[in-house]
């Protein structure tokens, strides 16, 4: 049986390797073993998208905090200029 010394220590010694909690990547990533699963789900969201998804993703963004707007408005507009930008700029043969 172990002491409450024991305990405490024990316990003190993971407070200090594990500062903060865990927190989960947003995105899949790229991992070998996670190329199928991420080409998966992508399918399986497009469909959604495709056969009426798009109207419920619509309706969140239209209800969401003007924050969450004002990055989706940025990233669309880095996406267009720098499809804009590949679409004007000759690609480069080495």
């Amino acid at each position: 049986m172990s002491t409450n010394a024991e305990e405490i220590s024990n316990r003190l010694g993971y407070i200090l390797n594990y500062k903060t909690p865990p927190e989960p990547r947003p995105e899949l990533g790229e991992f070998w073993w996670n190329g199928k699963v991420a080409a998966a789900v992508h399918e399986q969201r497009r469909r959604w998208l495709l056969h009426g998804g798009v109207f419920l993703e619509l309706m969140r963004f239209l209800r969401s905090d003007l924050a969450n707007k004002r990055h989706f408005i940025a990233r669309l507009q880095n996406r267009i200029g720098h499809q804009l930008f590949a679409s004007l700029v000759p690609p480069i043969r080495g």
